[in-house]
């Protein structure tokens, strides 16, 4: 069976968390952009769900800090849960290291507005 691709569209909890943490910026898959392609999301926000289908809705809405139109990306972590989705833009979440669904520090799980305050 011949393959059309060298990029899997479906990616293992940990293969999605590593590419969102940002780990893994230095081997991205081929044709895969982090911020355009992949979200840059907690684990939490993952679920428990090892595989994941995420709905990319180009320039959808507005940045939550920046009011800039970004990537919206909408995701269900589990069975039964609802809908996530991203709400601030990639190049906030990147400057600061936050989630860009909950908000959280991407390293230590603290609110950003906690983090920022010290």
């Amino acid at each position: 069976r011949g393959q059309i691709g060298t990029a899997n569209p479906v990616m293992s909890l940990k293969e999605a968390t590593q590419l969102g943490r940002g780990a893994a910026r230095k081997g991205l898959p081929p044709g895969m952009r982090l911020g355009e392609d992949f979200p840059m999301v907690c684990e939490k926000c993952l679920g428990d769900n090892p595989f994941l289908r995420m709905i990319k809705l180009p320039n959808d809405a507005a940045c939550k800090i920046t009011n800039k139109p970004f990537n919206v990306f909408r995701w269900r972590p589990g069975k039964g849960r609802p809908y996530k989705k991203t709400i601030v833009c990639y190049e906030i979440a990147a400057e600061k290291n936050i989630c860009q669904s909950c908000l959280v520090d991407m390293e230590y799980g603290l609110p950003v507005a906690l983090r920022d305050a010290f």
